[in-house]
């Protein structure tokens, strides 16, 4: 079962990863359709390898909340996902900064 919040945006080769539906919605907007794969929050992270497999995309873009600078567990909670997804073959991972 697919537990990723929502998905804004048209088929693309690269997916943006954020949290939060309408942040997603919104910079999907602004950015032209770009995709982006919206999660609840860093802890709920389940489905996204699937889903990023099932979009075939090629590149991920990690777009998250500027707390994990301040926050250890939010940090650790990204560091985590930043691990799982660049264990998927064949997708190339970086930060939007």
């Amino acid at each position: 079962m697919n537990r990723v919040g929502s998905i804004a945006g048209s088929a693309s080769k690269r997916a943006y990863i954020t949290e939060g539906p309408l942040k997603g919605d919104v910079a999907s907007y602004l950015d032209n359709d770009a995709l982006f794969v919206c999660i609840g929050g860093v802890f709920a992270l389940h489905g996204l390898k699937d889903t990023l497999i099932s979009l075939g995309v090629t590149e991920v873009v990690e777009a998250m909340d500027m707390d994990q600078m301040t926050n250890p567990n939010v940090r650790n909670a990204i560091l985590t996902m930043r691990k799982e997804v660049r264990k998927i073959p064949g997708i190339r991972y970086s930060k939007y900064t």
